[in-house]
């Protein structure tokens, strides 16, 4: 067989077939594609019936018996694996030629609206020929075209200058007048307690870390959630039914027949996304940039080298279960209860009048959420120069009721009311402090009102045993 695979219609351009495939090992053993073996049989299929000639058999029907094991009367209209995974595999490939492959001196594409693999190089101009095997009629895959002429280098500059003198103008409409900044400028007294709370938690650190949940799934293909407590993978990885099975309780009474499933960790809860919001505004107006990181991700040298707001409560972000130390007040599952909304927290030593156990209050009749209960914890970080603050609910809602409270004058307001004080001296925030909230909902999920219950505060000169403050 003849190495040259393509030639166009530049002759000083050509592929051969080693290099077509070279490319596409370094493809398959990049980090993106190594931990989705699904993804690397579907490339490796479309991209090797391009180098033999035959992309004429690349159906979704011949992919679909290929490469995901579809019987032959396989119906495309009710399954859409090939679909769902040919929309999948671009993505990757995107992301790999973003990253390690930035530099490749092929790239392999796969274009919307069908399934054959396009070859070009970063130099390429011009469409590509592959012949068959048989020297049968040509196959033409387009190759990314930079076409620029005259009028569009005009029209386009003409745009630009439109938008920028439309910017001007809205800019000198839109822009604070003097006396608005003055106003915005003025922080009164009970901001200016909540400013001074969280620069006692920052001390000097300018990007302090805020460390969202986002909670672990097994995916179908349809896009059905299966909440996953096993070891984490790489988003997209094939999970065994071995892995299913130990992560998914129930799994072989009620999923057995679901079909393949996949790892997935892109989603966040509506009461995080409000408390990073919440959070973020009152950095920026201190002039502080925080960073927004996952808490699954977050790493000893990140606990080392900033302070750390977790966002969510340790059913989510696993790592808090590390760092609780000698904290009263603890969340825990209740193996008794269903796992939905059945989270506690624990009052380990209560104090007169306290519960010992806090968990979700619902509607007698409708079972709708009524209330809610969080935790407001500051603990010492991995050095005692750096601070940790968890900010968790039992569900999203107590999440988001936990960072509005230390970020509005009221809340910051009701915790310093609880400090220790001397006689002429101001209330200082001690190094470990827990507060429980209660919080009422409305329609289950939206935030009404959030009331302080109880507190416990530790100074380096307290001992072990919890007080009350």
């Amino acid at each position: 067989m003849a190495h040259s695979l393509v030639t166009p219609p530049d002759p000083s351009t050509r592929f051969e077939r080693h290099e077509l495939e070279q490319q596409l090992a370094r493809i398959l053993a990049s980090g993106s594609f190594r931990s989705s073996p699904v993804l690397q049989s579907f490339l490796r299929f479309i991209v090797t019936k391009a180098i033999d000639g035959q992309e004429d058999l690349l159906t979704e029907q011949s992919i679909a018996t290929a490469v995901f094991a579809r019987a032959p009367d396989f119906d495309c209209s009710v399954d859409t694996v090939v679909r769902t995974h040919a929309y999948r595999l671009r993505q990757k490939l995107k992301e790999y030629y973003q990253g390690p492959g930035l530099a490749d001196p092929i790239l392999i594409d796969v274009p919307k609206g069908h399934y054959r693999a396009r070859f070009s190089r970063h130099e390429d101009e011009t469409p590509l020929t592959i012949p068959s095997e048989q020297k049968s009629e040509a196959v033409t895959l387009p190759v990314r075209k930079t076409s620029i002429n005259r009028s569009a280098i005009l029209a386009c500059v003409a745009i630009a200058v439109a938008s920028l003198l439309s910017g001007i103008w809205i800019g000198k409409r839109l822009s604070p007048r003097p006396e608005q900044l003055a106003a915005v400028a003025d922080t009164s007294p009970a901001q200016a307690e909540v400013d001074r709370f969280w620069s006692q938690f920052l001390g000097s650190d300018k990007s302090p870390i805020i460390a969202y949940s986002n909670d672990l799934y097994l995916t179908t293909e349809r896009g059905n959630l299966l909440a996953f407590s096993g070891p984490a993978a790489d988003r997209g990885t094939l999970a065994s039914p071995e892995v299913a099975r130990a992560g998914v309780p129930g799994f072989d009474l009620f999923f057995h027949n679901i079909g393949p499933l996949y790892f997935e960790d892109d989603k966040t809860d509506v009461g995080e996304v409000m408390s990073a919001s919440a959070l973020t505004a009152q950095f920026v107006r201190m002039g502080v940039h925080p960073l927004l990181k996952r808490g699954r991700v977050i790493t000893t040298y990140d606990l080392e080298s900033h302070n750390v707001i977790f966002v969510g409560s340790p059913f989510a972000n696993q790592i808090l279960k590390e760092v609780e130390g000698n904290a009263n007040f603890v969340f825990r599952d209740e193996p008794s209860r269903p796992p939905l909304w059945g989270g506690t927290i624990h009052n380990l030593h209560p104090l007169a009048g306290e519960g010992s156990v806090y968990s979700l209050e619902r509607d007698a009749k409708s079972e709708a959420l009524k209330a809610d209960y969080a935790l407001v914890t500051s603990l010492t970080g991995l050095t005692s120069q750096r601070r940790i603050l968890m900010l968790g609910g039992l569900t999203t809602s107590g999440t988001q009721a936990a960072a509005q409270f230390v970020t509005s004058p009221a809340g910051v307001a009701a915790m310093s009311a609880r400090l220790p004080q001397r006689l002429g001296e101001p209330r200082f925030w001690p190094s470990h402090f827990e507060y429980l909230l209660r919080v009422t909902l409305d329609r289950g999920l939206d935030v009404l009102r959030t009331e302080c219950l109880t507190s416990r505060t530790k100074t380096p000169s307290d001992s072990e045993a919890p007080s009350q403050r």
